[in-house]
């Protein structure tokens, strides 16, 4: 047996003790010694088989956090878990993982048909290009007429939706829907979503584009390291913000170039026509 194969092995064991303290520990929380606790016990660690410690965002801490949240969501609404069962069929920690493997992969297949295209392509740039394209941004926003209307649009203005559905559309049934959730929710996030929100996610009511309009930089980073693609990310303001300027024509992307910018159609007559490459 090679040292490697030894090493993954002590770290399956390690996260399966890992799992074990943590549901140990929700279920005493929730249930204490009730009949419910062994049933919900098994529930949780089914969910929580999806959890990877290497890969994921979550700790320890945070482990305990979800399944304490998890606990409540089913406490608090328990015909959700008759309608994930009615998606998912048997709730073992197996087919959990089966469903959340597949999932993922959906997912990940999904975003690899944007890595060339605008404008979803712009989120697999090199750190170094979305430096330029921040400071052209930003440049923009200081130094020309429109830059006060730039300004004001940000990461939740509705065309970003609009084009998430273009470019993520609604695939795949409500079950797989429901499992790319699980995977993001238990291993990627440390944020608060509401309840109606979670409700909808674990019942696959929500998109691709639901989800990624809701996050944060800092988790739509950790998503695409976790499927793969590393820690370049742009900003979801300063991606909006792109497609703005290229909506209105004040700048036009050239795939497999970058940005001419049209300085003259801003206000800067002195400057034309500039090429910006990324």
């Amino acid at each position: 047996m090679s040292t490697l194969h030894r090493i993954a092995i002590l770290e399956e064991r390690l996260c399966h003790a890992e799992i074990e303290e943590a549901v140990s520990t929700v279920v005493a929380l929730e249930w204490g010694h009730t009949r419910q606790a062994a049933q919900n016990a098994d529930l949780l660690r089914a969910f929580a088989a999806t959890y990877d410690p290497i890969h994921s965002k979550v700790a320890f801490g945070g482990l305990i956090r979800k399944l304490t949240e998890l606990a409540k969501i089913f406490k608090r609404a328990p015909e959700l878990l008759n309608k994930v069962k009615e998606m998912l069929g048997d709730l073992s920690p197996a087919n959990i993982t089966q469903w959340v493997k597949e999932g993922k992969n959906t997912l990940l297949k999904a975003l690899k048909k944007t890595l060339h295209d605008w404008p979803l392509g712009m989120l697999f740039k090199p750190k170094a290009n979305i430096k330029s394209i921040s400071d052209l941004v930003y440049n923009i926003i200081k130094n020309t007429p429109i830059g006060k209307a730039l300004s004001k649009i940000n990461a939740g203005a509705h065309y970003l939706d609009e084009v998430l559905n273009k470019y993520l559309p609604k695939w795949g049934s409500r079950a797989l829907k429901a499992a790319v959730f699980i995977f993001i929710w238990f291993n990627v996030l440390e944020i608060t979503w509401d309840v109606d929100f979670l409700l909808d996610g674990f019942t696959g009511a929500l998109n691709l584009a639901d989800i990624f309009a809701s996050l944060p930089e800092s988790a739509l980073g950790r998503l695409l390291f976790n499927l793969g693609f590393g820690w370049n990310v742009i900003a979801p303001a300063l991606l909006v913000r792109l497609m703005w300027l290229v909506a209105n024509n004040y700048i036009e992307w050239i795939p497999g170039k970058g940005f001419k910018v049209y300085w003259n159609l801003m206000g800067k007559f002195d400057q034309g026509v500039e090429m910006v490459p990324v």
